[in-house]
């Protein structure tokens, strides 16, 4: 797997003004506030996306390293589940709150 990153991202919504007044682009940041993305829409650059659809789109590039260690967690556990580890069942809860944590992000 490639090198990115490392999680938590951020959205920034627009450093304390509300997200519906900000006309963008949208930043995406690592926690040290580095800036990672930037999403655009057709108000701030000649793309044909609403500026509803960047704001989500800027919230589910955000949870990328959330969903990627919700989805490493879950293929582990198959894993160990294929190798017949009978205590494999005790971490699903773990695995799935930290998935519905992520796509609660995205949305």
């Amino acid at each position: 797997m490639g090198e990115h990153t490392q999680g938590p991202w951020k959205f920034i919504e627009d450093d304390g003004r509300q997200v519906d007044d900000c006309l963008g682009p949208y930043t995406i940041c690592d926690e040290a506030r580095n800036d990672l993305a930037s999403v655009y829409s057709r108000e701030n650059a000649t793309v044909a996306i609403s500026r509803t659809c960047a704001i989500a789109n800027a919230r589910l590039i955000a949870t990328a390293p959330d969903l990627l260690k919700a989805a490493l967690m879950l293929d582990s556990l198959e894993t160990r589940i294929d190798h017949g580890d009978e205590e494999a069942s005790a971490d699903w809860p773990h695995a799935m709150t930290a998935l519905r944590a992520a796509i609660a992000k995205a949305c």
